[in-house]
């Protein structure tokens, strides 16, 4: 068998592949916002039957300078009735829509915008798998802006431990010292508080002291004063006493 490939002939085919696990698969009817750079979405029990009827709607955005490129892995779907699809995929991208049923697969939903709106409508039970979508942003990020892997968040989280741990250590002596600060400085406090009350106290003592030997002192010349007019009448009297028994 011959194949062209980059212009040449060849005969043989290159098969790329990997392996995506269940759980990096989102759920459709359970995730209703992706702000992811890329991802896997499928229907619920995908790739067994749908139950339905049901209906489930998921919003994709990314970057405001980029678009979105939806992969259609596998969609098997009940094929249309007349002119109309009981189940269907419904892709609003703003500026247009696309309705989509039955059999697909290998195919990829190009959009000029930044937002994608899927919407799945089941009618009924059916023997139809459902769909598996694989989307990604365009053009994608810089590798050094790019969403960082679990092994990275781990081995940046524990660097933050230890840088957290060792800042904790060497903090250490500078909190004691700064307990020890705050201890000198409440004793310091609490004498300087001790000193000002026995200064105020010696203070109150010493005016009470002075206005008593004033108030004492305010008596002696009082009583010294009565003394001395009490003499000065009693002389007097006596000069009278003698001037008449002369006369």
């Amino acid at each position: 068998m011959t194949n062209r490939c980059n212009n040449t002939n060849s005969n043989y085919f290159q098969v790329e592949y990997k392996c995506v696990k269940d759980y990096q698969t989102l759920n459709l009817c359970e995730n209703k916002y992706l702000t992811a750079q890329s991802g896997y979405i499928s229907t619920p029990r995908y790739p067994n039957n749908l139950h339905g009827p049901f209906s489930c709607n998921m919003k994709i955005e990314v970057l405001a300078h980029q678009q979105i490129h939806l992969h259609i892995i596998d969609l098997d779907l009940k094929s249309k009735t007349g002119s109309n699809c009981t189940d269907y995929l419904y892709i609003d991208q703003i500026l247009n829509s696309i309705t989509l049923c039955g059999r697909r697969s290998n195919e990829r939903i190009d959009t000029l915008q930044n937002v994608m709106n899927l919407m799945l409508t089941v009618g009924s039970k059916g023997s139809h798998k459902g769909l598996w979508l694989y989307y990604e942003a365009f053009p994608p990020l810089p590798t050094s802006t790019t969403p960082m892997t679990t092994t990275m968040k781990l081995s940046l989280k524990n660097s933050k431990l230890s840088i957290r741990n060792s800042q904790h250590y060497h903090s250490q002596p500078e909190q004691e010292k700064e307990d020890s600060m705050i201890f000198v400085a409440a004793v310091a406090s609490g004498v300087i508080g001790t000193l000002v009350f026995i200064l105020i106290a010696l203070l109150a003592l010493l005016v009470f002291k002075i206005q008593r030997e004033r108030r004492i002192k305010e008596m002696y010349i009082s009583s010294t004063g009565r003394n001395r007019d009490m003499n000065h009448k009693s002389k007097t009297q006596t000069i009278c006493n003698c001037a008449t028994f002369d006369v």
